[in-house]
């Protein structure tokens, strides 16, 4: 992909945008898990875990994918 295009700069953005996301979604997410586990609740840790997991792994690829496909349009 071209540096001086205007999609790029956009691609950019959004990929660092999703990832300050995901991190503080990890965040806010491995302290629920602490306060999960500690009240004793283990079933309702394991449902939520499974739940970000799938919800990460959607995000992370969609925009990666957007990010792929300007790409190989540029190109």
């Amino acid at each position: 992909m071209k540096k001086d295009t205007w999609i790029y700069y956009i691609s950019k953005t959004f990929l660092w945008i999703s990832l300050l996301l995901l991190s503080i979604t990890f965040f806010i997410y491995f302290e629920e898990q602490i306060i999960l586990l500690k009240i004793g609740w283990k079933s309702a840790a394991l449902s939520t875990s499974s739940a970000f997991i799938i919800y990460s792994f959607i995000n992370s690829t969609y925009y990666f994918t957007m990010f792929i496909k300007k790409w190989i349009l540029e190109k």
